[in-house]
């Protein structure tokens, strides 16, 4: 597609720097980007209030929806062969043929929540479900954005699968889509052949748009950063031989000589505790051998993006430095207690997003006053040794 003065160009290779200027709310187009080809056409178009629809061609949309949905033409799907737990609380949900809701995987970034969504897939597929009744949406793509879950519905029933007919949609960070919680409770009340799954890096996708529109219509399975557990199965390290009965409550109550044997069973696992501690609980920092490297990995993937574009994007937080600051200073404090009546109130604003993103904060509640003086407190939880994790 052009304007005449272009050659054609696919969306792939568009100059994505710009168009998520656009679709962020950016009040220009960066100097350095491109402006020919599909991204003028849509700058020219998209202010005079033309139909999104007619912004990209009917071939470009459809092919965004194939490149996220490989299996509808045969080929397989490249899930990693490690399930955590929340992959099995979300088949439970997902199966129950009575329960009409849909299922909201919620954590942080780089936990593993795209994967479950792709492991759902995969298991649906072995287990016979027809490929082109599985719509994946990853809905921070900058041509989805546009479209908006509707649109995009409309696109996959007219030329993919036939409307009324059984659908798995699987929504990977739902947050981005435009009114996505009101398309979604429509579908939930109005869609009966439509089974839902979708996933959102912060938690004010549940706190504060479902409490007003989703009531009745989710269910929520966390999804947390790796538990010690995880970690050692997802290395492929042996676990030790304990009695599968005994739980954590039972060992207050073990003799002396079965809690050394316990200990004892437990041992090897201590260089992998301390590394847990060192590399944080997630998936991709697990596996790697350099520790620098995991390191660098959370710096860059987790922190610096979720301070740096969902705080912007989805609170509209603008001074970002300031952010930075007290993140910084919850990490070198962590486990210490703050009274946020003695600071700022700035800085109880932030201090609400950043728990609002899950960013490793989190308010203690229940706490005796009359012993500590504060009502609330505040825990940076961030796995590891905060301050070792991010600056040693």
């Amino acid at each position: 597609m052009g304007d005449g003065a272009g050659p054609r160009v696919t969306v792939g290779r568009l100059g994505l720097s710009a168009l998520h200027s656009l679709f962020n709310g950016a009040a220009g187009w960066p100097r350095k980007a491109p402006r020919s080809g599909l991204v003028q056409h849509i700058s020219r178009n998209y202010a005079k209030n033309v139909p999104v629809t007619q912004l990209i061609p009917l071939d470009e949309r459809i092919a965004v929806l194939q490149g996220f949905n490989p299996w509808w033409l045969g080929r397989p799907v490249s899930a990693p062969v490690f399930r955590r737990l929340a992959f099995d609380a979300c088949r439970v949900y997902f199966d129950n043929p009575t329960l009409r809701r849909a299922v909201l995987l919620s954590g942080p970034r780089r936990v593993g929540k795209t994967t479950v969504l792709y492991q759902l897939a995969e298991a649906l597929l072995g287990e016979g479900l027809e490929p082109r009744s599985i719509l994946y949406l990853s809905l921070d793509h900058p041509v989805l954005k546009l479209l908006g879950l509707r649109d995009i519905l409309a696109l996959y029933h007219a030329h993919i699968q036939g409307e009324g007919r059984p659908t798995v949609l699987l929504l990977d960070e739902v947050q981005y889509a435009r009114a996505w919680e009101t398309e979604v409770k429509l579908l939930v009340d109005h869609g009966p052949n439509y089974r839902i799954v979708a996933t959102g890096s912060a938690s004010v996708v549940h706190r504060d748009r479902l409490a007003e529109s989703g009531v009745g219509r989710w269910v929520t399975v966390q999804v947390p950063t790796l538990s010690f557990y995880e970690f050692v199965r997802i290395r492929g390290e042996p676990l030790p031989s304990l009695d599968p009965g005994l739980r954590p409550q039972d060992l207050f109550a073990l003799p002396a000589a079965d809690l050394l044997q316990v200990a004892a069973q437990l041992r090897p696992l201590l260089p992998l505790f301390q590394r847990y501690l060192l590399v944080g609980g997630f998936p991709e920092t697990a596996r790697q051998e350099d520790i620098g490297l995991c390191q660098r990995l959370l710096r860059e993937d987790v922190v610096e993006r979720v301070l740096k574009r969902d705080m912007t994007a989805l609170f509209g937080v603008r001074n970002v430095n300031e952010l930075e600051r007290l993140f910084i200073y919850l990490c070198l404090h962590t486990g210490g207690i703050l009274a946020h009546q003695t600071v700022a109130k700035t800085l109880e604003a932030y201090l609400v997003t950043k728990q609002d993103a899950d960013f490793g904060v989190s308010r203690i509640t229940g706490i005796d006053t009359e012993f500590l003086k504060v009502p609330a407190h505040v825990l940076c939880y961030l796995l590891g040794q905060a301050e070792r994790l991010l600056w040693q």
